[in-house]
């Protein structure tokens, strides 16, 4: 399990970046993303978080919601996962102190989940908003967990999965 923030833009002008960082503006509200990785089937799932700062109280029912009892939990040594140890399974990685990985016990699956994402809205799409960052974090999701799959298999999944919902622009910005 990882989070991560939104990518915010290193090509704005130095000075417009020193009034934002000033203001308290848009520079420092960036949207957590948090993503956890089952590593027996591979499979990924995502969530996008309204905080700005993500507290062990805004990441625990995501993961009651998600991971069983009886589940090992891997993560890195974030203080927002400080508390685990008392419901859960739960083995730290310790970046901090250049532990990578420790037999089993690592992060890079989630982390390399984390490079796609980064990776493609870098190269994509260049930047997105909060607004729609659930939205491509879903896609991105969709096409790590059906990565094994072909194309053509892809494509009519994504095709039978449309549910003959119309998405207007209107419904798009509101």
């Amino acid at each position: 399990m990882k989070h991560t923030s939104a990518v915010q833009p290193k090509t704005r002008a130095i000075k417009k970046r020193a009034e934002l960082r000033a203001t308290g503006a848009q520079y420092f509200s960036k949207t957590s993303v948090i993503a956890m990785v089952n590593r027996e089937n591979g499979q990924v799932r995502t969530q996008v978080l309204k905080a700005n700062s993500v507290k062990y109280s805004d990441v625990l029912p995501l993961i009651q919601a998600n991971v069983t009892e009886t589940s090992l939990i891997i993560t890195d040594s974030s203080t927002m996962y400080g508390s685990l140890k008392h419901s859960y399974n739960h083995e730290v990685v310790n970046h901090v102190n250049k532990e990578y990985v420790r037999g089993a016990m690592h992060t890079n699956t989630i982390e390399g989940f984390f490079s796609q994402l980064k990776r493609g809205i870098y190269g994509i799409y260049h930047q997105v908003s909060p607004k729609h960052l659930g939205r491509y974090c879903n896609e991105f999701q969709y096409r790590y967990n059906t990565r094994k799959t072909t194309d053509v298999n892809r494509f009519e999944d994504a095709v039978k999965n449309i549910n003959n919902v119309r998405l207007t622009y209107a419904d798009l910005i509101k």
